[in-house]
């Protein structure tokens, strides 16, 4: 009998965490990859990543990964300078990102640059957030959001117009210059059009919350989203019965 391997690796979008209650052990994390492509597997991931981990050699190009502190924030600049291109043609150009700390100047410093050039920017981060949106001739096409919700959010997703062919990467890394610079950090690609629907749609969810949602403002009074509607959209309880549904539960 001839039996047929295929090798799947592990790519999460954040930090995986393990919690102890006795000697019941769980893990989560937020969003996670299980490539089955031989490239991405093979050489892109654990060849030349780890090669760098077991034997400090650093003479590689990662292609399609971003790697920190590699190509990672050169592509980041990259991605957004070309937002600014687009923007500055006349062409639709917007940028969404979804993360736990915006804390890196530089990118910072891109960001309103690209405001400055008209690309429409959403921002959801959890926690440190150093960019100041809404401020005239300079973030006035930005805008920040804060969910602090039941659930523990972590994931890092970030999404970029490109002419309506949307790249979309998640990463265990958040825009901070630790993040970028001094730590060993992976950000992918999602090819695969139905992840791609997936993911805005649980971007979307955050979106559209009218009930733990906090409005980052430049006198960071981030008060909560006052909604006209009388529904209320909590995002993690959406997001919650969507994987349920998703799975069949």
């Amino acid at each position: 009998m001839l039996i047929s391997i295929k090798r799947y690796r592990r790519i999460p979008s954040d930090n995986p965490q393990r919690r102890s209650h006795k000697e019941n052990w769980s893990w989560f994390c937020a969003r996670l990859l299980l490539p089955g492509h031989s490239r991405t597997t093979t050489n892109f991931f654990f060849r030349r990543v780890f090669k760098y981990l077991s034997t400090g050699e650093n003479n590689h190009s990662f292609k399609n990964l971003l790697v920190a502190p590699f190509n990672m924030r050169g592509r980041f600049y990259q991605l957004i300078d070309s937002e600014i291109e687009n923007a500055l043609a006349g062409k639709k150009a917007e940028i969404i990102l979804k993360l736990n700390n915006l804390e890196d100047r530089k990118i910072i410093n891109k960001l309103y640059k690209a405001s400055l050039a008209g690309v429409k920017i959403t921002i959801i981060v959890r926690s440190v957030c150093c960019l100041i949106p809404g401020i005239k001739n300079l973030s006035e096409n930005i805008s920040a959001y804060s969910i602090v919700d039941r659930f523990l959010e972590h994931t890092r997703i970030y999404i970029f117009h490109n002419r309506g062919r949307q790249k979309i990467y998640l990463a265990s890394a958040d825009w901070m210059t630790r993040n970028l610079d001094r730590r060993i950090e992976i950000a992918f690609p999602i090819n695969s059009e139905p992840l791609k629907n997936e993911i805005r749609t649980l971007v979307e969810f955050q979106l559209q919350d009218n009930t733990k949602v906090r409005i980052i403002d430049k006198k960071l009074t981030n008060t909560y989203l006052k909604s006209g509607s009388d529904e209320q959209f909590n995002a993690q309880l959406a997001t919650y019965n969507y994987f349920k549904a998703s799975n069949g539960v």
